[in-house]
């Protein structure tokens, strides 16, 4: 029950949060030239507008969310802490292949070429999303076992939060784009 709750918190997000972002790039020129650094005009959109700071913030919702696990210990506070962090699911679901592709549209370059180099960006976002999971499973098999190895019977949290602290690292990194 409580994933279908993080799967519904997750769609709603989704339909809600891209009319309430809007992109750095609103109501402004699109020349490439006037496009080039994120948070220029910052002064002309409330900072919270900005993809890359939304998607921090999120980030860092869900480490909220993961280590707040240490605090709660029953089943219905658990449950709305994984419900929350649906949020977070459905904005890394969108945030960096929006980002991603208001950067690449700004390239320049000859039509045929320029469309196979970001076709080659994009498959190369993919395959960095995909080659994260390798090394995150592995580490999770080592949390699972240590737990195993002390005693604990909880090894799915103690993974939940190794991951919050990970996540803390990328919602630092996700805040640096916009510089």
């Amino acid at each position: 029950m409580v994933y279908l709750i993080f799967a519904i918190v997750g769609v709603i997000t989704n339909l809600i949060l891209p009319s309430i972002l809007k992109t750095a790039y609103c109501n402004r020129d699109l020349k490439p030239s006037s496009r080039r650094k994120w948070g220029s005009d910052a002064g002309n959109h409330h900072p919270g507008y900005r993809f890359a700071i939304a998607w921090a913030v999120c980030e860092a919702f869900f480490a909220l969310c993961m280590l707040a696990t240490l605090f709660v210990k029953s089943w219905v506070g658990v449950s709305v802490l994984i419900a929350y962090s649906g949020v977070s699911w459905a904005m890394a679901q969108w945030a960096p292949f929006t980002i991603l592709g208001e950067e690449i549209s700004t390239l320049p370059g000859a039509e045929g070429s320029t469309e196979d180099f970001k076709g080659t960006i994009l498959g190369l976002h993919n395959v960095a999303i995909s080659a994260a999971q390798i090394p995150a499973a592995l580490v999770s098999s080592g949390i699972f076992w240590i737990a195993r190895k002390v005693g604990n019977q909880d090894g799915g949290v103690w993974v939940l939060r190794g991951g919050a602290c990970v996540t803390l690292c990328a919602a630092y990194l996700a805040s640096k784009l916009d510089e």
